[in-house]
Protein backbone atom coordinates (compact mmCIF):
# COMPACT_ATOMS: atom_id res chain seq x y z
CA UNK A 1 0.00 0.00 0.00
CA UNK A 2 2.82 2.36 0.94
CA UNK A 3 4.70 1.52 -2.28
CA UNK A 4 1.61 2.36 -4.38
CA UNK A 5 1.18 5.74 -2.60
CA UNK A 6 4.89 6.48 -3.05
CA UNK A 7 4.63 5.76 -6.78
CA UNK A 8 1.63 8.11 -7.11
CA UNK A 9 3.40 10.90 -5.22
CA UNK A 10 6.53 10.50 -7.35
CA UNK A 11 4.46 10.58 -10.55
CA UNK A 12 2.61 13.68 -9.37
CA UNK A 13 5.82 15.55 -8.53
CA UNK A 14 7.46 14.50 -11.79
CA UNK A 15 4.40 15.44 -13.82
CA UNK A 16 4.44 18.99 -12.42
CA UNK A 17 8.21 19.26 -12.98
CA UNK A 18 7.70 18.35 -16.64
CA UNK A 19 4.80 20.79 -17.02
CA UNK A 20 2.25 18.04 -17.51
CA UNK A 21 -0.44 19.28 -15.12
CA UNK A 22 -3.30 21.54 -16.04
CA UNK A 23 -2.65 25.24 -15.53
CA UNK A 24 -5.27 25.34 -12.76
CA UNK A 25 -3.60 22.55 -10.78
CA UNK A 26 -0.06 23.81 -11.42
CA UNK A 27 -1.03 27.32 -10.33
CA UNK A 28 -3.60 27.00 -7.52
CA UNK A 29 -2.42 23.79 -5.85
CA UNK A 30 1.26 23.41 -6.64
CA UNK A 31 2.11 27.11 -6.38
CA UNK A 32 -0.39 29.28 -4.48
CA UNK A 33 -1.45 26.69 -1.89
CA UNK A 34 2.05 25.43 -1.13
CA UNK A 35 3.46 28.96 -0.99
CA UNK A 36 0.68 29.99 1.42
CA UNK A 37 1.23 26.97 3.67
CA UNK A 38 4.97 27.65 3.74
CA UNK A 39 4.47 31.29 4.77
CA UNK A 40 1.94 30.32 7.44
CA UNK A 41 4.26 27.71 8.93
CA UNK A 42 7.20 30.10 9.05
CA UNK A 43 5.04 32.78 10.68
CA UNK A 44 3.81 30.39 13.34
CA UNK A 45 7.26 29.00 14.10
CA UNK A 46 8.72 32.51 14.34
CA UNK A 47 6.28 33.33 17.16
CA UNK A 48 7.13 30.22 19.19
CA UNK A 49 9.77 31.39 21.68
CA UNK A 50 9.26 28.86 24.42
CA UNK A 51 12.73 28.59 26.02
CA UNK A 52 12.36 24.86 26.57
CA UNK A 53 11.92 24.19 22.85
CA UNK A 54 13.89 27.00 21.21
CA UNK A 55 16.49 24.66 19.66
CA UNK A 56 13.81 22.37 18.23
CA UNK A 57 11.92 25.25 16.64
CA UNK A 58 15.12 26.83 15.32
CA UNK A 59 15.95 23.55 13.56
CA UNK A 60 12.42 23.22 12.16
CA UNK A 61 12.56 26.82 10.89
CA UNK A 62 15.93 26.21 9.27
CA UNK A 63 14.87 22.89 7.73
CA UNK A 64 11.66 24.35 6.29
CA UNK A 65 13.44 27.38 4.85
CA UNK A 66 16.20 25.33 3.21
CA UNK A 67 13.71 22.76 1.90
CA UNK A 68 11.58 25.47 0.33
CA UNK A 69 14.33 27.55 -1.26
CA UNK A 70 16.47 24.63 -2.44
CA UNK A 71 13.82 22.07 -3.40
CA UNK A 72 10.16 23.17 -3.32
CA UNK A 73 10.53 26.62 -4.88
CA UNK A 74 12.65 25.47 -7.87
CA UNK A 75 10.16 22.59 -8.40
CA UNK A 76 7.25 25.08 -8.31
CA UNK A 77 8.78 27.66 -10.64
CA UNK A 78 10.20 25.29 -13.26
CA UNK A 79 7.05 23.17 -13.38
CA UNK A 80 4.76 26.19 -13.59
CA UNK A 81 6.97 27.84 -16.22
CA UNK A 82 6.89 24.70 -18.39
CA UNK A 83 3.10 24.52 -18.03
CA UNK A 84 2.82 28.19 -19.05
CA UNK A 85 5.03 27.69 -22.09
CA UNK A 86 2.87 24.74 -23.17
CA UNK A 87 -0.34 26.78 -22.82
CA UNK A 88 1.08 29.84 -24.57
CA UNK A 89 2.32 27.74 -27.50
CA UNK A 90 -1.09 26.14 -27.86
CA UNK A 91 -2.69 29.59 -27.49
CA UNK A 92 -4.90 28.39 -24.65
CA UNK A 93 -6.01 30.59 -21.75
CA UNK A 94 -3.67 33.44 -22.66
CA UNK A 95 -5.27 35.86 -20.18
CA UNK A 96 -4.97 33.30 -17.38
CA UNK A 97 -1.38 32.63 -18.41
CA UNK A 98 -0.62 36.34 -18.14
CA UNK A 99 -2.09 36.46 -14.61
CA UNK A 100 0.00 33.46 -13.63
CA UNK A 101 3.12 35.26 -14.87
CA UNK A 102 2.17 38.25 -12.70
CA UNK A 103 1.84 35.92 -9.71
CA UNK A 104 5.25 34.41 -10.44
CA UNK A 105 6.86 37.84 -10.48
CA UNK A 106 5.05 38.74 -7.25
CA UNK A 107 6.20 35.51 -5.57
CA UNK A 108 9.79 36.13 -6.66
CA UNK A 109 9.59 39.66 -5.24
CA UNK A 110 8.21 38.45 -1.90
CA UNK A 111 10.88 35.75 -1.59
CA UNK A 112 13.59 38.27 -2.47
CA UNK A 113 12.34 40.55 0.31
CA UNK A 114 12.36 37.63 2.76
CA UNK A 115 15.96 36.87 1.87
CA UNK A 116 17.10 40.51 2.00
CA UNK A 117 15.19 41.64 5.10
CA UNK A 118 15.31 38.52 7.25
CA UNK A 119 18.85 37.10 7.11
CA UNK A 120 19.18 37.54 10.88
CA UNK A 121 16.51 34.94 11.63
CA UNK A 122 18.25 32.41 9.39
CA UNK A 123 21.67 33.14 10.88
CA UNK A 124 20.34 32.80 14.42
CA UNK A 125 18.59 29.55 13.49
CA UNK A 126 21.87 28.14 12.17
CA UNK A 127 23.69 29.25 15.32
CA UNK A 128 21.13 27.81 17.73
CA UNK A 129 20.75 24.60 15.70
CA UNK A 130 24.40 23.65 15.32
CA UNK A 131 26.40 25.37 18.03
CA UNK A 132 26.76 24.08 21.56
CA UNK A 133 25.09 27.35 22.48
CA UNK A 134 26.08 28.49 25.95
CA UNK A 135 26.04 25.66 28.46
CA UNK A 136 27.44 25.14 31.95
CA UNK A 137 29.07 27.77 34.11
CA UNK A 138 26.50 27.57 36.89
CA UNK A 139 25.90 25.69 40.13
CA UNK A 140 22.61 24.90 41.83
CA UNK A 141 22.79 23.86 45.48
CA UNK A 142 20.22 23.47 48.25
CA UNK A 143 20.75 24.41 51.88
CA UNK A 144 17.70 23.75 54.06
CA UNK A 145 14.87 25.80 52.49
CA UNK A 146 17.09 27.85 50.14
CA UNK A 147 18.21 27.12 46.58
CA UNK A 148 21.41 28.92 45.60
CA UNK A 149 21.93 29.80 41.94
CA UNK A 150 25.60 30.63 41.47
CA UNK A 151 27.14 31.54 38.10
CA UNK A 152 26.01 32.20 34.53
CA UNK A 153 22.45 31.80 33.36
CA UNK A 154 23.25 29.62 30.37
CA UNK A 155 21.42 27.18 28.13
CA UNK A 156 19.60 24.40 30.00
CA UNK A 157 19.70 26.02 33.43
CA UNK A 158 15.92 26.52 33.70
CA UNK A 159 15.33 22.81 33.14
CA UNK A 160 17.90 21.89 35.79
CA UNK A 161 16.48 24.57 38.08
CA UNK A 162 12.98 23.13 37.87
CA UNK A 163 14.25 19.61 38.47
CA UNK A 164 16.10 20.66 41.63
CA UNK A 165 12.93 22.31 42.92
CA UNK A 166 10.90 19.17 42.18
CA UNK A 167 13.41 17.15 44.20
CA UNK A 168 13.42 19.68 47.04
CA UNK A 169 9.82 20.79 47.72
CA UNK A 170 10.92 22.42 51.01
CA UNK A 171 12.66 25.25 49.12
CA UNK A 172 11.05 28.64 49.78
CA UNK A 173 13.75 31.11 48.72
CA UNK A 174 16.02 31.43 45.69
CA UNK A 175 19.36 33.17 46.32
CA UNK A 176 21.28 34.63 43.37
CA UNK A 177 25.00 35.15 42.78
CA UNK A 178 24.96 35.74 39.04
CA UNK A 179 26.51 37.92 36.35
CA UNK A 180 23.61 37.22 34.00
CA UNK A 181 23.50 35.30 30.75
CA UNK A 182 20.68 34.24 28.44
CA UNK A 183 17.58 36.39 28.84
CA UNK A 184 15.05 33.76 27.79
CA UNK A 185 16.47 31.27 30.33
CA UNK A 186 16.27 33.95 33.03
CA UNK A 187 12.63 34.66 32.19
CA UNK A 188 11.84 30.98 32.28
CA UNK A 189 13.35 30.78 35.78
CA UNK A 190 11.31 33.84 36.73
CA UNK A 191 8.11 32.10 35.61
CA UNK A 192 8.98 28.95 37.58
CA UNK A 193 9.62 31.02 40.71
CA UNK A 194 6.37 32.94 40.28
CA UNK A 195 4.27 29.83 39.65
CA UNK A 196 5.56 28.24 42.85
CA UNK A 197 5.17 31.37 44.96
CA UNK A 198 8.85 31.43 45.97
CA UNK A 199 10.86 34.37 47.33
CA UNK A 200 14.09 35.72 45.86
CA UNK A 201 17.15 37.16 47.60
CA UNK A 202 20.43 38.78 46.51
CA UNK A 203 23.22 38.89 49.13
CA UNK A 204 25.95 40.38 46.88
CA UNK A 205 25.18 40.85 43.19
CA UNK A 206 22.66 40.01 40.49
CA UNK A 207 23.15 41.80 37.19
CA UNK A 208 21.98 41.76 33.57
CA UNK A 209 19.66 38.80 32.81
CA UNK A 210 19.82 37.71 36.46
CA UNK A 211 17.52 40.61 37.39
CA UNK A 212 14.79 39.13 35.16
CA UNK A 213 14.96 35.87 37.11
CA UNK A 214 14.98 37.79 40.40
CA UNK A 215 11.70 39.54 39.50
CA UNK A 216 9.79 36.27 39.78
CA UNK A 217 9.95 36.37 43.59
CA UNK A 218 6.84 36.86 45.71
CA UNK A 219 9.09 38.70 48.15
CA UNK A 220 12.13 40.24 46.48
CA UNK A 221 14.80 40.92 49.05
CA UNK A 222 18.40 42.10 48.84
CA UNK A 223 21.19 42.84 51.25
CA UNK A 224 22.03 46.50 51.90
CA UNK A 225 25.50 45.62 50.51
CA UNK A 226 24.16 44.00 47.34
CA UNK A 227 24.05 45.38 43.80
CA UNK A 228 21.37 44.94 41.17
CA UNK A 229 22.60 45.88 37.69
CA UNK A 230 20.53 46.69 34.61
CA UNK A 231 21.27 47.45 30.97
CA UNK A 232 20.01 47.04 27.43
CA UNK A 233 20.21 43.44 26.25
CA UNK A 234 23.09 42.27 24.11
CA UNK A 235 22.63 41.36 20.42
CA UNK A 236 23.25 37.84 19.16
CA UNK A 237 26.77 36.59 18.48
CA UNK A 238 27.06 37.82 14.92
CA UNK A 239 25.98 41.44 15.45
CA UNK A 240 27.76 44.37 17.04
CA UNK A 241 24.54 46.22 17.81
CA UNK A 242 20.77 46.20 17.32
CA UNK A 243 19.07 48.21 14.59
CA UNK A 244 16.69 50.97 15.71
CA UNK A 245 13.70 48.79 14.82
CA UNK A 246 15.09 45.88 16.83
CA UNK A 247 15.70 48.14 19.83
CA UNK A 248 12.06 49.26 19.71
CA UNK A 249 10.86 45.65 19.53
CA UNK A 250 13.12 44.59 22.40
CA UNK A 251 12.08 47.58 24.49
CA UNK A 252 8.39 46.81 23.95
CA UNK A 253 8.94 43.16 24.89
CA UNK A 254 10.89 44.14 28.04
CA UNK A 255 8.25 46.68 29.09
CA UNK A 256 5.60 43.98 28.73
CA UNK A 257 7.62 41.54 30.85
CA UNK A 258 8.29 44.09 33.61
CA UNK A 259 4.65 45.20 33.60
CA UNK A 260 3.63 41.60 34.26
CA UNK A 261 5.79 41.82 37.38
CA UNK A 262 4.29 45.09 38.54
CA UNK A 263 7.10 47.37 37.35
CA UNK A 264 6.39 50.69 35.63
CA UNK A 265 7.57 51.17 32.04
CA UNK A 266 9.51 54.32 32.98
CA UNK A 267 11.99 52.19 34.90
CA UNK A 268 12.55 50.03 31.82
CA UNK A 269 13.01 53.09 29.61
CA UNK A 270 15.59 54.40 32.08
CA UNK A 271 17.80 51.32 32.09
CA UNK A 272 17.37 50.81 28.33
CA UNK A 273 19.41 53.97 27.87
CA UNK A 274 22.34 52.02 29.30
CA UNK A 275 24.20 50.23 26.45
CA UNK A 276 25.02 46.48 26.68
CA UNK A 277 28.68 47.09 27.52
CA UNK A 278 27.78 49.26 30.52
CA UNK A 279 25.74 48.68 33.70
CA UNK A 280 23.32 50.86 35.66
CA UNK A 281 23.10 50.24 39.41
CA UNK A 282 20.01 52.03 40.78
CA UNK A 283 20.10 53.29 44.36
CA UNK A 284 18.29 51.30 47.01
CA UNK A 285 15.62 53.99 47.28
CA UNK A 286 14.90 53.73 43.55
CA UNK A 287 14.66 49.94 43.70
CA UNK A 288 12.17 50.11 46.55
CA UNK A 289 10.17 52.92 44.95
CA UNK A 290 9.82 51.06 41.64
CA UNK A 291 8.96 47.77 43.33
CA UNK A 292 11.98 45.94 41.96
CA UNK A 293 12.85 45.06 45.57
CA UNK A 294 10.24 44.65 48.30
CA UNK A 295 12.70 44.72 51.21
CA UNK A 296 16.32 45.64 51.87
CA UNK A 297 17.94 43.75 54.72
CA UNK A 298 20.66 45.56 56.71
CA UNK A 299 23.82 43.52 57.09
Amino acid sequence: MWEISEIHITKYLLNHWQGGHSLVKAFWINSVLIFGVFNLLLEQISTLNNPATIITYARIYLLLTLAFFLVIFPWQIIGLARTLIRYIKSKKQLVTSFLVIVFLLWELTILSLIIVKSPQKLIESVYISFSSYETGGYKLSVQENTLLLDGKISYGISKDFEQVLDENPQVKTITFFSQGGLEYEARNISSIIKERGLNTYVPEYCVSACTSAFLGGKKRQMSSKALLGFHQGKPSFNKSKFSEEEIKDKLYDTIKFYKQNGIDKEFVKRFYRTPPEEMWYPRDEELLKQGIVTEIIDE
